[in-house]
């Protein structure tokens, strides 16, 4: 090709919008403005429409549990929550599956997480001396916590983090189906609750949830630091001691 028909070559690629050889992807530079941007919304909804399908199957799928077993083998199969990938074991729940109470914490610490069982240590231990101060064995109620993996250094819980696991939380107490529900801390009670304020002004009240009586109380890790506030806490407990007696 003759110098002259290159460079004509090149001026007529030039009036046509091609103004470099090489791009990341194909582009159609013929389109509007306006048609590039109904391309980028309509690719947007496409996405927004997998990711609602995903939840409803996800949804469809934790309902389909009918026990605790298919209910812990189908958590145990999560692999998108980047929490389990730091934590040593899951924690999914134990005591009396038929029990009246439900106790439900934040998340392992670092005893729950090397045995892979709910509170087990120190703020285990206290919540087995507060239940057993108002004639409440351990062995009598169920227990579990808001994430079944302990959290990177025993930090709090993302609301992210939360948000994604709630939907198995809701399944266990459907499965569990007590008549009260203790939560133990903040991040319990406002994931269960729904409400903005704090665990200084939820506890001591009762409040409902699908039915079920649930009173927040402060978290027995809290109580260790903050040994002043056990006077709150035995005021809550003899709240559920009556609560208790008059459900029988």
């Amino acid at each position: 090709m003759e110098k002259d028909q290159k460079i004509s070559l090149l001026e007529w690629h030039l009036e046509a919008g091609a103004y470099s050889l090489i791009d990341e992807k194909p582009q159609d530079l013929t389109l509007s403005d306006l048609t590039s941007q109904n391309i980028a919304q309509n690719q947007q909804d496409e996405k927004n429409t997998t990711n609602a399908t995903k939840a409803q199957n996800t949804k469809q799928v934790i309902e389909n549990c009918n026990n605790l077993s298919d209910l812990k083998n189908l958590i145990s199969r999560i692999e998108t929550f980047n929490i389990k990938k730091t934590a040593k074991n899951m924690v999914f729940g134990s005591g009396n599956e038929n029990g009246d109470i439900m106790v439900i914490g934040e998340a392992p610490g670092s005893e729950e997480d090397d045995l892979g069982m709910p509170f087990v240590g120190a703020a285990g231990k206290l919540l087995d001396k507060m239940l057993h101060s108002i004639e409440i064995s351990r062995s009598e109620v169920y227990v579990t916590n808001v994430l079944p993996w302990r959290p990177p250094a025993n930090r709090k819980p993302t609301p992210s983090e939360i948000e994604v696991f709630l939907p198995y939380l809701l399944k266990h107490i459907d499965l569990i189906d007590p008549k009260i529900v203790i939560l133990l801390g903040g991040t319990a009670a406002s994931a269960i609750l729904n409400l903005e304020e704090g665990i200084t002004k939820l506890r001591g009240k009762w409040h409902k949830f699908n039915k079920i009586d649930v009173m927040p109380m402060y978290h027995p890790a809290y109580l260790l630091r903050q040994p002043s506030q056990k006077k709150q806490a035995w005021a809550d407990l003899l709240e559920i001691k009556n609560k208790l007696i008059n459900l029988i």
